[in-house]
């Protein structure tokens, strides 16, 4: 109850992010959790324009509060929290331990059916995807 009476100790504008699902409830926390720091709104404003995950947002607004640059010098992985959101829904889907009804499993079979045409199309060079980089050598191509 706590948190959630936090979140309306932030300013307005981080308010209606929170709101409008722009930032997550969880980094609202963590921004009402550092009212006190001078760098909290440039911090908000490169986290709007660059997402970054809640560990990098603590990262950001630690370095800020040292008087530090607060905003990140290279855009994080586009999909690594989507690769953590996937993996988890696969852990509970397998785990049987939470309970799906039928329209949400089928729901999100349109959403992922919906999310590989997109990946495809990006693939085959109708959306942006670039091209890898050649391996260097001596070096292990890394997946994510």
């Amino acid at each position: 109850m706590q948190n959630l009476l936090s979140l309306l100790k932030l300013p307005p504008e981080i308010q209606d992010s929170v709101r409008k699902g722009t930032i997550g409830v969880s980094q609202g926390y963590i921004f009402a959790a550092n009212l006190e720091n001078p760098g909290l709104m440039a911090v908000f404003e490169g986290v709007v324009a660059n997402p970054a995950t809640n560990r990098r947002l603590t990262e950001l607004l630690k370095k800020a509060a040292e008087g530090g640059e607060a905003q990140a010098k290279e855009a994080p992985a586009p999909f690594k929290s989507l690769y953590g959101t996937i993996q988890t829904a696969v852990n509970r889907l397998e785990s049987g331990k939470v309970r799906y009804d039928v329209i949400e499993l089928e729901n999100l079979l349109l959403q992922l059916k919906s999310l590989i045409y997109t990946v495809e199309k990006a693939k085959a060079g109708g959306g942006t995807a670039a091209e890898p980089t050649p391996p260097v050598a001596g070096k292990k191509p890394v997946l994510a």
